[in-house]
């Protein structure tokens, strides 16, 4: 037989390159752990620089592409050997999983299981087996969408948007609990969400880890307690010899509708850290949601699963209750005085722009009455109707702001007792004192138009040299692989490409931590110039890896080329 590592290896104990993978010479199986021969038919491990899988045929199909990989195994793209436009997503497991017999029995018996559904909120299985040179497959259904842990990575959600998803989610999980299977690690990365005619569908993906309700089998439950991703499994999971059933599946939709709404998890650190904290406090409540769907998610998070719902359908009709009358949002605790005081504000600023439009309203009269020819007083002109007194202002309401005096009124002599008579009002407001103000107060001048200088002219500065950034290289000290730090990091080229403005050719070398929540921590950049550093270090720590580490925290060193 062929062997499928057809390009050049070195063994597995001689330095390797940054991206290299281990695998067997004689089946090609990826292996994670230092294996010095292959456990299933004792071939050499060897490092190589390219999948050694793509453009091979596994069982009935031939792998064109590589699409992502996780803690189980490698996705490739795939299409019938036979029937060239039947296309698949072919999940080939880890040789690490592969050679231990307890593995092989679960993944056997939980692939029949999951091939049995079909719903359109979930990937179906069209095929799984082992192939003539031992690698353990499952094909499933090609979806062309995109990861809702993609769609997080632009911020939270839309409650509205969040409803109709969690919906969907609801409805794959009642029909996968209905035949008896748990997923156990639902969570963002699982969920492919494919806009169609009726919208987003969010379709649940990755059910190899799930566990078959209907069957009692201690080989398969006693290691079954470790599985799952620590931000999203239930408490139950945690605790080896706990009863898990399908409530630990809506305590995984709890968690992640919490992260749709806020973009953050309600519990963070590391894994035992994170596993700790559930086991002893409640999830923080959410402050930022409307209060019936902050409602069901706290519910969702409930430590006791009896507190929980008691089926996904049962959520699935609170969320339904929950989207015709979602209500106002819940105001955080500790935003409480800053967001009182944005409607205050508001109004505040209502009033004022109100009494500054009544002043204006009061002055443009009082200058028109002031141009206006004066009446001439006679004994049969009737004194001035007097205006009835405004009504007093509501205790409840702030008083009205009186428009200021536009001019203060010309002082006169103490007049006699005559001259106080009603009718000599208007001889009074028309005496020659007052002829100089009979002109508007603001009148329109034509002003001067103002003299413009024109600013110096500046020869524009040469061009810069232009400077392309690229990948050079990924290193990885930890349980995550090459590729999937790799692909992070190629996420980060187009924000990368804004760092290029004034940085000169050379190599930044940037380095960072990776943990359960796939998102670079403690980055630090060196090379170049301090405002390159900057700017490398800020777009990496923008993106986010297919897959987190199997154990603990990984450090990804990457070197950046600035080539002119």
């Amino acid at each position: 037989m062929q062997s499928p590592v057809a390009q050049e290896a070195v063994p597995a104990h001689e330095p390797a390159a940054a991206d290299g993978l281990r695998t067997c010479r004689t089946c090609g199986a990826i292996y994670r752990k230092q294996f010095a021969r292959c456990p299933s038919d004792g071939g050499e491990i060897v490092v190589v620089h390219d999948d050694p899988l793509i453009g091979r045929t596994v069982g009935s199909f031939a792998i064109d592409e590589l699409l992502g990989e996780g803690a189980m195994g490698r996705v490739y793209r795939a299409h019938h050997a036979r029937l060239a436009a039947k296309r698949y997503a072919l999940k080939v497991l880890h040789g690490d999983h592969a050679s231990d017999a307890t593995m092989r029995i679960r993944f056997a018996k939980e692939a029949e299981a999951v091939s049995r559904l079909a719903h359109p909120n979930v990937v179906t299985v069209a095929d799984f087996g082992r192939s003539a040179e031992g690698l353990f497959f499952i094909a499933m259904e090609l979806v062309n969408g995109v990861s809702l842990a993609d769609l997080l990575d632009a911020g939270p959600l839309d409650p509205a948007r969040v409803v109709r998803l969690a919906r969907g989610l609801c409805a794959g999980l009642t029909h996968a609990h209905a035949h008896h299977l748990i997923h156990r690690d639902l969570k963002p990365d699982n969920v492919l969400v494919v806009v169609g005619a009726d919208g987003e569908v969010p379709r649940i993906v990755d059910f190899g880890i799930a566990l078959a309700t209907d069957r009692e089998d201690a080989r398969l439950t006693s290691t079954g307690f470790t599985m799952g991703t620590p931000a999203y499994v239930a408490p139950e999971q945690a605790v080896i010899g706990k009863a898990v059933d399908h409530r630990a599946d809506l305590y995984a939709l709890g968690v992640t509708m919490y992260e749709m709404l806020t973009g953050a998890l309600p519990f963070t650190g590391e894994p035992m850290e994170v596993v700790l904290a559930k086991a002893t406090r409640a999830a923080p409540p959410l402050t930022a949601a409307p209060p019936a769907l902050a409602q069901i998610v706290d519910r969702l998070l409930a430590r006791d699963p009896d507190a929980r719902y008691r089926d996904a359908a049962a959520v699935d009709e609170a969320l339904a209750r929950a989207s015709l009358a979602p209500g106002p949002p819940v105001v955080a605790r500790g935003a409480a005085p800053a967001r009182r005081w944005l409607p205050m504000g508001a109004a505040a600023v209502a009033l004022l722009g109100v009494a500054s439009a009544a002043w204006w309203v009061g002055r443009d009269r009082a200058t028109a009455a002031a141009a206006a020819p004066a009446p001439v007083a006679t004994a049969s002109t009737p004194p001035p109707p007097t205006e009835a007194a405004p009504p007093a202002p509501s205790p409840t309401e702030p008083a009205p702001i009186e428009p200021a005096p536009i001019e203060p009124a010309p002082i006169e002599p103490a007049p006699r007792a005559a001259e106080r008579a009603p009718e000599r009002r208007p001889e009074r407001r028309a005496s020659p004192r007052r002829e100089p103000a009979t002109a508007s107060p603001r009148p329109v001048v034509a002003a001067p138009p103002p003299v413009v200088t024109p600013p110096p002219v500046v020869a524009p500065p040469p061009p810069a040299r232009a400077v392309a950034v690229g990948v050079a290289g990924v290193a990885v000290d930890g349980a995550l692989a090459t590729g999937a730090a790799r692909k992070g990091v190629d996420r980060a080229l187009p924000a990368l490409r804004g760092c290029v403005a004034g940085a000169t050719p050379g190599t930044v070398t940037v380095t960072f931590t990776i943990g359960e929540a796939r998102r670079p921590q403690q980055v630090s950049a060196r090379g170049g110039s301090a405002a390159t550093q900057a700017c490398v270090a800020a777009a990496i720590g923008g993106v986010r890896t297919d897959a987190a580490p199997d154990v603990g925290d990984a450090r990804v060193t990457a070197r950046l080329a600035f080539t002119p």
